[in-house]
C-alpha cells in the first residue's frame, strides 16, 4: 500500500476527521521514493531475481497511520468507520478515477491485509536495502518529509 494514497486524504486530514471504510485495515505504507530507487537500481545494474517484491518496513492500521500523521502536523485526526459507498463517494469528489477507486476499496475491505500474510510478501526480505542501498523508510518519517503536502 503506497504511503502516497494518503494523500487523497489530505482534506479531511486539514479538517481533522477521516472517514474510512475499514480503519483497521492493515498496511505497509512504501515509500514511492524508495520503490524508485529500487526500480532505477535495477535498471542500470540488473536483478538477482525475477520478480523484487517490495513492502514497506512497518505494519500499522490505517487508524495507526492517522494518528502519525496528526502527530507530525500537530493536531488530532479522528477516525470514523464509513460504509464502501460513503468511502467510493469520497474518493471519487477528491478524483480519484473510478477504477482506482474500486481497486482501492477492494484492497481495503475485501483483502486488506491479505498480502502481508502470503508467501509472497514472507519472503520478500530486505529487497529495499539489498537494492537502493538504504534502509527503507519508515512511515513518519516519511510524513514529516511531505508534512508541506498535506497541509496545502
Amino acid at each position: 500500500f503506497y504511503a502516497s494514497n494518503l494523500f487523497y486524504q489530505r482534506q479531511a486530514i486539514q479538517q481533522g476527521e477521516v472517514k474510512l471504510p475499514n480503519p483497521e485495515a492493515k498496511f505497509d505504507f512504501i515509500a514511492s521514493e524508495d520503490i524508485g530507487q529500487v526500480a532505477g537500481k535495477i535498471l542500470v545494474h540488473g536483478a538477482h531475481e525475477h520478480i523484487v517484491r517490495l513492502l514497506g518496513p512497518e505494519r500499522m492500521t490505517l487508524r495507526e497511520a492517522m494518528v502519525i500523521i496528526g502527530k507530525v502536523l500537530g493536531h488530532i485526526v479522528q477516525v470514523t468507520a464509513v460504509t464502501r459507498e460513503e468511502a467510493a463517494a469520497q474518493l471519487e469528489a477528491a478524483g480519484v478515477p473510478p477504477q482506482m477507486v474500486q481497486w482501492h476499496l477492494h484492497n481495503v475491505i475485501d483483502r486488506a491485509g491479505s498480502y502481508l500474510e502470503s508467501p509472497e510478501a514472507l519472503a520478500t526480505g530486505d529487497n529495499i536495502s539489498k537494492y537502493a542501498h538504504h534502509p527503507p523508510q519508515r512511515f513518519g518519517d516519511w510524513v514529516e518529509k511531505h508534512k508541506s503536502r498535506f497541509l496545502d
